[in-house]
């Protein structure tokens, strides 16, 4: 999955801009044998032909937008994590607050994020 000219214009409709990044992260499998996992065996993580996609455009505010397209969710955050509204913006909000308790000044940004791993 690479981003396309429809996420590109999508992400500016929904924002009104274009995003400033675009970042895609490979889905992955592990292979292993019968018991090697909790034996310190070796396991073999394998890229696969699925992705996650995340586009991100910087706020001129301390709030955080996300958009889960797949899964139709919308979110609005504070950069300090407060605010989650549960399902995947659990996520965001969780990066947020370990950024925040560590006293890492977060610019607001909008992110749009997509995904054909199942």
């Amino acid at each position: 999955m690479i981003a396309k000219t429809a996420d590109l214009e999508r992400f500016e409709q929904e924002f009104g801009r274009r995003p400033l990044c675009v970042a895609r992260a490979p889905g992955r499998v592990n292979l292993i044998g019968e018991h090697t996992d909790y034996n310190q065996g070796l396991v073999l993580p394998c890229a696969i032909d699925r992705a996650t996609l995340s586009l991100v455009a910087p706020r001129d505010d301390l709030r955080v937008r996300v958009r889960a397209w797949d899964l139709d969710e919308v979110f609005d955050l504070a950069v300090s994590g407060q605010g989650s509204g549960g399902g995947c913006s659990d996520y965001v909000s969780g990066v947020l607050s370990a950024f925040s308790e560590r006293g890492v000044d977060v610019p607001g940004f909008d992110l749009a994020v997509t995904s054909s791993v199942p």
